[in-house]
């Protein structure tokens, strides 16, 4: 379904004796960690990559959903109805990626889905419900990954070649379950062989980020998990009444860390005391026929985090925000904002406009952004959609304010 969205959205981004027996036990004591009891990263965060298994792989698609979307399909004009699959308990989200291998002796596809529940009790429930469909036969595992450990083989059929296998691994870590499915040569692929000696990769991948090195950051620095401070797409629909429940995350752009070693200008960031960022990019699916220069249709929201409230500021006061198009008064925003608005030229294009809004502010020690774009406009629509996307923006901005106060 989301494809579909996809395929008929009108827009462009533009943008660790006695004595001795004590310091040994105290030392160990320190350095010894508790064995993790949850992931704690995105779903991508864990899916193989063509990154994870060399320059032969190249990816083909990739796809992020929420539980959201799962829940409440979203129906375009002039498509058939769509009926959500029955939802697994505590499922979360999940993000898929497909690749191949054109020069691979042995593997030629794979696909990589891994599925976070709310707990490990979820997760085990989930791998203990899972029925691919038909086409997949259960056999048994000839061996174990992760927790728990299911195996399918998919049934051959007569478009395949009879040299070819597939099997899929399905395997549950903690609270999530990564589910590989491996296209090789039959022998090679026989008994899952393949199919698990990439399911190993994976595992590992998971164990060595069971919390992402931003969460260690913020936690030295006593702040929040900042990703629970965006605007959530359930609150963004009961803010905006222009098809509010059409918000989805852009695939082309996950979600993601900023961390100042991302920055040019890295050790500024450090003098400063700004701890981490998050920031993520979203797109709104409306048919050709819905269109209209007051509906927003792309959506970028991030948060920053620092040490100090003034450092802070002085950030906020440094901001170039769109570079051009600065409000005279200021929105009555947090603490301290600033807003700007634009009509611009989007990306790419040479003669389609889009009006754009962003608003930067600050609340105690965190800084966050919402920039919203209009669909495309004419020139002549140029007042009326900055209007509009003025109103929304500030709408998206008072509810992120809220969401920080008390953090």
């Amino acid at each position: 379904m989301k494809k579909k969205q996809k395929q008929n959205q009108m827009f462009v981004w533009v943008i660790g004796a006695a004595v001795a027996a004590l310091i040994a036990f105290g030392l160990f004591a320190a350095f010894t960690k508790p064995a993790p009891t949850i992931l704690m990263g995105d779903a991508w965060d864990y899916a193989l990559s063509a990154a994870d298994l060399g320059t032969s792989w190249s990816e083909n698609d990739q796809n992020f959903q929420t539980l959201y979307e799962m829940t409440q399909p979203i129906n375009l004009p002039n498509e058939p109805t769509s009926v959500p699959s029955p939802i697994q308990p505590g499922i979360q989200s999940s993000y898929y990626v497909d690749m191949s291998d054109t020069t691979s002796r042995e593997a030629f596809v794979m696909t990589s889905q891994v599925v976070i529940y709310d707990s490990v009790l979820s997760a085990q429930t989930a791998l203990n419900m899972e029925l691919p469909g038909d086409e997949w036969e259960k056999v048994n595992a000839p061996q174990a990954v992760g927790d728990a450990t299911l195996l399918w083989h998919l049934r051959p059929i007569p478009e395949a070649s009879a040299e070819q296998a597939t099997y899929r691994v399905d395997f549950r870590y903690l609270n999530a379950i990564h589910s590989l499915a491996v296209t090789g040569r039959k022998e090679p692929s026989a008994d899952g062989k393949l199919a698990f000696s990439f399911a190993k990769i994976a595992l590992e991948k998971m164990q060595k980020n069971v919390m992402p090195e931003a969460l260690k950051i913020l936690n030295e620095a006593q702040r929040t998990d900042l990703r629970a401070m965006l605007l959530t797409q359930r609150e963004l629909s009961a803010l905006d009444a222009k098809f509010g429940t059409r918000w989805i995350f852009d695939d082309r752009a996950l979600p993601m860390w900023t961390p100042n070693s991302m920055f040019v200008d890295s050790k500024s960031l450090d003098a400063f005391g700004r701890v981490m960022g998050y920031q993520a990019m979203m797109i709104k699916a409306i048919a050709p026929e819905e269109a209209s220069p007051t509906i927003s249709a792309g959506l970028f929201q991030q948060v920053t985090a620092y040490r100090e409230a003034g450092n802070a500021q002085k950030i906020l006061d440094k901001m170039e925000g769109l570079n051009s198009g600065s409000w005279a008064k200021p929105p009555e925003v947090g603490d301290s904002a600033r807003g700007w608005s634009t009509i611009t030229k989007i990306e790419g294009e040479t003669s389609r406009l889009a009006a754009v809004t962003e608003i930067s502010f600050r609340v105690g020690v965190y800084v966050a952004s919402v920039r919203i774009q209009t669909m495309p406009i004419l020139e002549s629509q140029g007042f009326m959609a900055s209007e509009a996307n003025k109103e929304i923006a500030q709408k998206f901005a008072l509810s992120f304010a809220g969401k920080l106060k008390g953090k």
